[in-house]
């Protein structure tokens, strides 16, 4: 389990083994290596432990190879197709998972969150996940 410290340091809970308010703006940390950190904030008090979600993303970092989000859900004459996007960016996240984002409407999120989500998958795997024919304009 992760939490942000006030001036947004991160630690580890599972690797902690005591803390204690020193003063009013310090706190001890004692991890489980037997380390001491005595962890100072600008100001008075306010140090608070705020949970942060393993989705809490860390860095994002661009992609360049052909690898699509893959959303499921749309049936037509009882074959289902699938929606194919190529992924711009992947985020790591505070837990170590590395997840695809989406882009949607400009914003980007992380792909796992929406509805219909399949994976995230190279080219060349695309072909079990089929995807509708788009109309073809006929030439006159």
């Amino acid at each position: 389990m992760f939490y942000a410290l006030n001036d947004d340091t991160v630690v580890n809970l599972n690797k902690i083994r005591d803390i204690r308010t020193v003063g009013k703006n310090s706190l001890r940390i004692i991890y489980d290596n037997d380390k001491v950190v005595l962890h100072t904030t600008n100001g008075d008090a306010g140090i608070e432990l705020r949970y942060m979600t393993d989705d809490m993303i860390t860095q994002v970092i661009p992609n360049t190879a052909a690898i699509f989000n893959v959303f499921g859900g749309s049936f037509i004459d009882g074959k289902e197709y699938f929606y194919h996007e190529r992924v711009n960016f992947f985020a790591l996240c505070i837990n170590g998972t590395v997840n695809s984002l989406s882009n949607s409407g400009g914003y980007y999120e992380l792909a796992k969150d929406i509805n219909g989500f399949e994976g995230f998958y190279d080219e060349d795997m695309l072909g079990r996940y089929p995807k509708q024919e788009e109309p073809t304009e006929q030439a006159t």
